[in-house]
């Protein structure tokens, strides 16, 4: 137990976690418009768009309790992500390996030690305005040694993961590094597929098929802006760059249009400098390895692992069946990649309102795939709400075991 963490101050936060966790839903917005006014600089970690969705606490929650199936219950979901923190704050080691995933997205950002004191500093505040005089010297004492005992915990392992990135990388992955644009071209009628490589003229850094790239760019007049992720869509570079695959988000019922893929799709041009992080993400095709059939089940952008991570897993003997839903074929990015790794391809193109996860699970049948057979595994990206429903469908035909699941949603929506 480290120094953060003492007997007393455990059995006090264990007594005040249910008190904490039925006012979550009151706390955490609080905390978000006490730290992200009073610290404009932070926006560049945290999407302001998901702050005006309040997307952003929906995903504060569901980062410590992976298993909510509640697509809609901020709530309830930042409840039981208290009591989940709770519940293992005497054995964090013990989750190192679910906790990869944001481990990796906070290396992916640039998250330093230094960011975990401010949520501290504001959580605090923002409970104890919230819960007033509940919250006691000892209490917030108590509160406090939790927070620094969890930030311990993660700064260790991103200090780990930085460490081992940059000694393979051959430059500080704390750091962006300068990329020149080599080559950008349509991947479809709404995405751009753009290149990268590095303006030092060295190496690119290895990376497993499926991770990300973080493009950090401000394409705005506004002082700061959030960077933004994108798989590397293929296994390897492409003459020796790197290349991302972006759909152009057009804004509906009022929303404007994505700001960063209206920048890629239409204003950035071959010559420009920008800025990466290095690749990060663990929803990658090494975590197939012990299946020999896979279910890769992907809807609009989220095609974009399955290019990077269907040609490996065929080269290693698979049978894959990669089932796409999109608005219509000319929206299925570099389609023809896919389909000449062998891959059987099952094309959806009929609609939300037909969508019937039903057939979805027939198709798959009709394709070789069988969904209980312990050597299936399946791998879904899609949008959160899509996501939900058909992982609970995949679970329902027989995908019962957690780890024959592999997940990315668009988006903060679920871990």
């Amino acid at each position: 137990m480290s120094t953060h963490l003492t007997p007393e101050r455990l059995k006090v936060i264990q007594a005040t976690a249910p008190a904490v966790a039925a006012n979550i839903f009151k706390i955490t917005p609080v905390f978000y418009d006490k730290m992200l006014g009073e610290n404009p600089a932070l926006y560049e970690f945290f999407n302001k768009s998901n702050q005006r969705n309040n997307r952003q606490p929906d995903a504060f929650g569901r980062a410590i309790s992976p298993d909510d199936k509640d697509a809609g219950g901020q709530a309830a979901t930042l409840s039981q992500s208290v009591l989940a923190a709770v519940a293992h704050l005497e054995h964090l080691e013990g989750i190192a390996g679910p906790a990869q995933r944001i481990l990796h997205k906070h290396a992916a950002l640039g998250i330093m030690p230094e960011h975990y004191q401010t949520v501290h500093d504001y959580f605090l505040k923002a409970t104890a305005e919230v819960l007033g005089d509940a919250v006691t010297p000892e209490v917030a004492d108590a509160w406090s040694g939790a927070l620094l005992h969890v930030a311990e915990f993660f700064v260790k392992h991103e200090t780990d993961l930085y460490d081992a990135t940059t000694t393979k990388a051959g430059w500080d992955t704390r750091q962006a590094k300068e990329f020149t644009v080599f080559k950008v071209e349509n991947a479809s009628n709404c995405m751009k597929s753009i290149y990268f490589k590095p303006k030092d003229g060295k190496g690119l850094p290895a990376f497993t098929p499926g991770q990300y790239v973080t493009v950090k760019h401000n394409p705005t007049p506004a002082p700061h802006f959030a960077p933004r992720h994108y798989t590397l869509s293929s296994p390897t570079p492409i003459d020796g760059a790197f290349r991302i695959s972006v759909r152009h988000l057009k804004g509906t019922e009022g929303n404007p249009d994505g700001v960063m893929s209206s920048f890629l799709n239409s204003e950035l041009k071959e010559g420009a400098i920008i800025l990466l992080r290095h690749p990060f993400g663990t929803f990658t095709w090494e975590s197939s390895a012990a299946f020999s059939n896979v279910a890769f089940l992907t809807a609009g952008s989220g095609i974009t692992p399955a290019l990077a991570m269907i040609k490996p897993m065929r080269d290693a003997g698979k049978n894959v069946v990669h089932w796409h839903s999109d608005k219509s074929p000319e929206a299925v990015a570099h389609a023809n990649e896919i389909e000449a790794t062998g891959a059987k391809c099952i094309r959806y193109f009929d609609g939300r309102a037909n969508f019937s996860t039903d057939n979805l699970i027939e198709q798959l049948s009709d394709a070789g795939i069988n969904l209980a057979d312990s050597q299936t595994c399946v791998y879904l990206c899609m949008p959160p709400a899509m996501l939900l429903t058909v992982r609970d469908a995949v679970e329902a035909a027989g995908v019962s075991d957690k780890a024959r699941c592999f997940y990315e949603p668009y988006g903060p929506g679920i871990v």
